[in-house]
């Protein structure tokens, strides 16, 4: 387990080290204002990718180990080509973040991205780590070689480079990924394919209305930043949550390895409530420590790294930083419910955060309006903070409902400390043995 831990958080480090560089290409060479049109346009991406999958994506491994392999991957493609085409027009048409002139690019990416993340699912699925892990790293790597090429060999000064260098990159891993994402599927027949369709639809419909939720709580403050202050301030609220949101590259490093886990342990409760205690109090430690590495870091920090006009975003982090640090621990509880399947609990909890986001949002609207631009997006960035810290609590009261726990199991003890040292000692005796087999 350890191994594939530290595979994925291994390739986690360099996304993130990689997403960060591409940031700071970004913020120098198209500032403020071309950042924001780059966010608006990766969130409309982002939206309609996760409404792509509603007969798939995160429900894919439960559904790959349940149903015929053959009907799962026929229903989440197809469902992925039509909602992709059919969002990006809707989108482009009612101008909800890009302009009409986008649509191409919108069309491409989304459809490339929703079959690359598709892909890289069934890879998970099989519980092949070392392609999943692989696959989730590359993309960022030529994504990086696009972007300075168009920039600074091209010349390309404006926000399009980024945009045409996300698209060419996915729609490249979106073909390659595909012959082994679906190698070893074989066709059996149709028999039950609509049973296959309406659990699919059931597990599908439940965890994209909590992805979308959640995707919203994270990125709603866009459209309201697009409307109060314009795409400047998304560029400025965007590089503040991406950088305080960097803080999750533990959870989201073991929240695969648990998912898989827990889906494949299901009947036995003791483990799946071990694990995910122990992944809590782990990301808790580390993402604790990371906040407050980054509270300290002065503004001329920011200044330097992403461009004067970034100055401002240290307030920002100061209030968005809580709800960084519970969100960390949801994670890794809500994978929980993930891997037994019990998706609609995820829902409820995304919905009672965005409820907060968007009433909150709704009710701020004319104050943010005539407020200097850095007060304008400290304020979104609150509102951020706490729609997390109430999605948070929402899923802890499932947990302990569900598993009858005392809340004193989250705190630390020699017993989590044992678990980490013996899989340790674990992960050493299988690299010395495949030394010793090479030798």
């Amino acid at each position: 387990m350890l191994k594939h831990i530290i595979g994925t958080f291994g390739t986690k480090i360099a996304c993130v080290f990689i997403a960060f560089v591409i940031l700071m290409i970004n913020s120098h060479s198209f500032h403020a204002e071309g950042l924001g049109v780059i966010s608006l346009f990766v969130l409309d991406v982002s939206i309609i990718h996760i409404l792509s999958f509603v007969f798939g994506s995160g429900s894919l491994v439960y559904s790959f180990v349940r149903f015929d392999k053959f009907q799962v991957l026929l229903v989440s493609y197809i469902s992925t080509v039509i909602v992709a085409i059919a969002g990006s027009c809707v989108m482009c048409c009612f101008h909800l973040g890009v302009s009409s002139d986008l649509l191409p690019y919108l069309l491409s990416a989304t459809l490339s991205v929703a079959v690359c993340f598709l892909n890289t699912q069934l890879f998970l699925a099989k519980d092949n780590i070392l392609y999943y892990n692989l696959f989730q790293l590359l993309p960022s790597i030529v994504l990086l070689g696009l972007l300075l090429l168009f920039v600074f060999v091209l010349g390309q000064d404006n926000c399009y480079a980024y945009i045409r260098a996300y698209t060419f990159c996915y729609v490249f891993f979106a073909a390659i990924t595909f012959v082994p994402a679906v190698k070893g599927v074989r066709y059996k027949g149709m028999s039950g394919f609509g049973g296959v369709c309406r659990q699919m639809l059931k597990y599908g419909f439940t965890i994209q209305v909590a992805n979308l939720s959640q995707m919203l709580n994270y990125r709603l403050g866009f459209y309201f930043g697009e409307y109060c202050t314009g795409t400047q301030g998304v560029g400025l609220l965007s590089v503040g949550t991406k950088v305080s949101e960097s803080v999750w590259i533990l959870p989201n490093s073991l929240a695969p390895v648990q998912y898989a886990k827990i889906a494949n342990h299901q009947e036995d409760k003791a483990y799946t409530i071990g694990i995910t205690l122990l992944f809590a109090k782990m990301t808790f430690v580390v993402s604790l420590g990371l906040i407050v590495l980054l509270l300290l870091l002065p503004s001329v920090c920011f200044a330097w790294i992403f461009g004067e006009e970034f100055r401002q975003i240290q307030p920002l982090l100061y209030v968005i930083a809580p709800g960084i640090l519970f969100f960390s621990v949801n994670i890794m509880v809500a994978h929980y419910f993930s891997g037994y399947g019990k998706y609609y609990i995820n829902t409820i909890c995304s919905l009672s955060g965005l409820l907060v986001t968007a009433v909150a949002g709704a009710c701020f609207v004319p104050l943010l309006k005539t407020l200097p631009l850095s007060d304008a997006i400290t304020i979104l960035a609150a509102i951020n903070s706490a729609s997390y810290m109430v999605s948070c609590t929402a899923t802890l009261v499932f947990f302990f409902r569900d598993t009858h726990i005392s809340w004193r199991r989250f705190l630390l003890n020699r017993q989590d400390a044992k678990t980490v040292l013996s899989e340790t000692k674990a992960l050493l005796q299988s690299f010395k043995h495949t030394k010793t087999t090479i030798e």
